[in-house]
């Protein structure tokens, strides 16, 4: 189906903290967006929106140094939900903006007021669970048929009814930071796997360490609303009746939250290597079923395109070509697979989410960090930020 074209306008750019975090650990690489926005790509201010996503988070907004462990453990769906409903908010208080100034240069006496363009373009950047927070509320808001995201139109006064229609936006940039694309498994048995268990389990834990169960049937009520009773039933006993983790349904080629990211021109990982793989296991973050090992295309070293040495990028890998499986460890011999040491119904969870997320291309760089929130992008890691923007879809 070809896609509808939304024409020249806003681009809207939506950041998002992970487990623990807080807007704060976003907000440099908003300040640096703006700088890049203004100075190298020599584009007006006024084109370019950011929302550093706050819905996720208790009091402590922009203080990164206070851990948000409360607001961030109560599930990837529900924090899913209260993302999608923070972007549908924003994109309103756009559009009525839009909609004054309009108003306002309609009128002589008001001549000097500046318009204000119109949303067209989407692209967003989860650091660490916030990929998944993303991939969640993306779907919730994806419009299968225009293949965009759909944000309705809602009401400014609780007393007025719900208006009609809605902004289609089309899908530029999906970067994840760190993220646990395929849960955490990797973690069991380590001090981190307990502490997850004993803080953030009440719904957090449980799906990042699949153990949590979800029917097919959750997942239909709008997105697949026209499926037969029969069809509903057969793919629940895919499921083993009971059903299977969020994150497995996550990568299902018949959902939105799939679907909604075959829609980006660009997807982009970042993942963890050795060094912060207490937190976030490489397979996780890269999609694929093998470790890293060192000797895995080092770069380390060696000097970057602004000519200085690079010191936390450690390889950089384009997988342009959807195979639907994990791609060939890159180095001769044969390794053990990641999960090997897992019992067979969970390694069968993370093949499927191999299967279905390996379907589209992905460009993936290796980087090598020791943070407790090892996602984050600050002034420390300007290499890192200096990267991400030479990679981002420049055309759209």
């Amino acid at each position: 189906m070809e896609k509808k074209d939304v024409g020249a306008g806003v681009h809207m750019f939506v950041l998002v903290h992970g487990l623990g975090g807080t807007p704060g650990h976003m907000q440099y690489l908003a300040q640096r967006l703006q700088e890049e926005w203004r100075v190298s790509l020599q584009e007006k201010e006024d084109d370019l929106l950011i929302l550093n996503a706050e819905c996720n988070n208790t009091g402590w907004k922009w203080f990164s140094g206070i851990p948000n462990w409360w607001a961030t453990s109560d599930g990837i769906d529900q924090g899913g939900e209260r993302l999608a409903q923070e972007i549908i908010a924003r994109v309103n208080l756009h559009c009525a903006e839009v909609a004054r100034r309009k108003e306002l240069c309609g009128r002589e006496q008001d001549g000097c007021v500046v318009p204000l363009k119109e949303l067209t373009k989407l692209s967003v950047i989860g650091s660490s669970m916030g990929g998944l927070y993303v991939r969640y509320a993306l779907g919730k808001l994806y419009d299968a048929k225009e293949e965009n995201v759909f944000i309705p139109h809602i009401s400014t006064t609780p007393e007025a009814e719900k208006e009609e229609g809605g902004v289609f936006l089309e899908l530029v940039n999906f970067v994840s930071l760190v993220t646990p694309h395929l849960g955490a498994r990797g973690l069991l048995g380590s001090l981190t796997h307990v502490a997850v268990r004993c803080v953030y389990y009440r719904g957090t834990g449980a799906q990042l360490f699949l153990d949590d169960l979800h029917p097919f049937s959750d997942f239909v009520k709008r997105e697949v609303s026209a499926q037969s009773e029969e069809e509903k039933g057969a793919k629940d006993d895919e499921g083993d009746a009971e059903g299977l983790p969020l994150l497995v349904w996550m990568a299902d080629e018949e959902l939105p939250f799939l679907r909604s990211l075959a829609s980006f021109k660009r997807r982009i990982l970042f993942c963890g290597t050795p060094r912060n793989e207490s937190r976030v296991p490489y397979a996780s973050s890269a999609i694929v079923d093998w470790p890293f090992y060192p000797d895995q295309n080092d770069k380390s070293g060696e000097e970057g395109e602004d000519g200085a040495k690079q010191e936390y990028i450690v390889g950089e890998h384009n997988d342009d070509t959807p195979s639907g499986s994990s791609p060939a460890y890159p180095h001769e011999g044969s390794i053990s697979r990641y999960y090997d040491a897992e019992e067979e119904e969970v390694k069968r969870h993370i093949e499927r989410m191999i299967g279905g997320l390996r379907t589209l291309t992905w460009h993936r760089v290796d980087i090598n960090l020791l943070h407790p929130q090892a996602a984050v992008l600050n002034k420390s890691r300007e290499e890192l930020v200096v990267k991400l923007f030479s990679l981002l879809n420049r055309e759209a």
